[in-house]
């Protein structure tokens, strides 16, 4: 790759940084809520407040141990040979739509490609198989940040804070369950491309 090419692609890429800021706010804004969630369960809230109605320690406890508890699940957990399937089920729920918005989603490939045209978020002759890579570290992480967040959902109610509760939970539908999804469907559109290259993404590791 020449110096100009390198050049362009580090403009490129700078240029999906920013347009992939929304989704990654998103995402940082729920941490961020989650994270207030624990500091007001230990105390840290204004004294008309209520009170948190459970020892806080034992149920982060719970919520850390779910998340990481993630980290022991086989790599085949997610390499179901079901993907083929699901895909009809992916575009009739219109995942095809939400994939625009994503972070380096359909739309967003189309602007930064409408500035540097051949731009591509994978290149080489392993693209495909790069993507799936990075596919399946991405569902990963949210399904431990998923089940991080369903443990502080199940606290929060336990403590008698059900508002918390349920805004904690539909706060993880949209930055967690639904990436998730949004993932799988993805290397459903790549298995149908070259099942062999979805297949290599997860025997390398991650």
């Amino acid at each position: 790759m020449s110096d100009t090419s390198r050049h362009d692609r580090a403009e490129a890429e700078t240029y999906a940084g920013k347009l992939n800021a929304l989704p990654h706010g998103l995402f940082g804004a729920w941490l961020g809520i989650l994270v207030l969630f624990w500091l007001r369960a230990y105390g840290m809230r204004s004294p008309e407040a209520p009170p948190f109605e459970q020892d806080v320690t034992p149920w982060l406890a719970l919520a850390i141990a779910m998340g990481f508890a993630v980290a022991l699940l086989p790599r085949g957990w997610y390499a179901s040979s079901s993907l083929a399937l699901e895909r009809r089920l992916y575009r009739r729920l219109g995942f095809d739509r939400l994939r625009a918005i994503i972070t380096d989603g359909d739309r967003i490939n189309r602007k930064v490609r409408a500035r540097f045209p051949g731009y591509r978020v994978h290149v080489g002759p392993d693209a495909l198989e790069a993507a799936s890579r990075r596919s399946f570290r991405s569902e990963r992480a949210h399904h431990g940040f998923w089940w991080f967040g369903t443990g502080s959902s199940l606290a929060a109610w336990a403590g008698g804070w059900p508002a918390w509760a349920i805004g904690l939970m539909l706060g993880n539908m949209v930055v967690n369950l639904l990436p998730m999804l949004l993932q799988r469907s993805t290397r459903a559109r790549l298995i149908r491309v070259r099942p062999s290259a979805v297949h290599a993404g997860f025997e390398r590791p991650a």
